[in-house]
């Protein structure tokens, strides 16, 4: 399983399990978030990038719940595996399984979680509704989501990976460019 899925991650940095042996749209995603999220965002930084997290499973949500963060049920870092929902809200909006998730990674680049930051906020073009587009100088990256976490850098596919413009859109309300101040517990949303 440690065979390479670009030239600079290996599938065993994304996922614990055997990529044969995933949902072929988790496979998917996630060689969608590695050809065209990861891989852009290390080029274009041109420093390594360690993978914290990859894909999860529900198991991760409790655990990380435990630890006293504030993971979310509809999170991407799910890729496509669904969900049971829990609230009423997401039960009426998204039926009893939430799967619109589309691929995410924490990453600690090691030339710095605020280098780096700071590095994509500055050739930011701003947000669509197809999420955070970075301006890099060998074309353009467009994330669904970029969140600086204090420690680490949380970077999605952007949901046309998955979805319509126009499903997502009614479907997924991601912001962005967020900050989290208390690394993962609340977020503030930059513009």
């Amino acid at each position: 399983m440690s065979h390479h899925v670009t030239r600079n991650f290996l599938w065993s940095e994304i996922t614990r399990v055997d990529p044969e042996e995933l949902p072929d749209v988790t496979r998917y995603l996630l060689l969608r978030l590695a050809e065209d999220v990861l891989q852009p965002i290390r080029d274009f930084l041109g420093c390594p990038i360690r993978v914290t997290s990859g894909l999860r499973w529900p198991s991760d949500y409790i655990r990380l719940k435990h630890l006293g963060y504030n993971p979310s049920l509809t999170s991407d870092h799910f890729a496509g595996l669904p969900v049971r929902t829990v609230t009423e809200n997401h039960r009426k909006r998204y039926g009893e399984f939430y799967w619109l998730s589309v691929g995410a990674a924490d990453i600690v680049p090691s030339c710095g979680v605020g280098n780096a930051w700071n590095a994509l906020r500055d050739v930011a073009s701003g947000a669509t509704t197809g999420g955070a587009v970075i301006m890099a100088h060998a074309g353009k990256i467009v994330c669904g989501q970029v969140i600086n976490e204090g420690g680490w850098l949380h970077v999605s596919n952007p949901p046309r990976v998955l979805l319509s413009d126009d499903y997502s859109n009614i479907a997924i309300h991601r912001r962005p460019w967020l900050e989290s101040p208390d690394r993962g517990k609340t977020y503030r949303e930059v513009t």
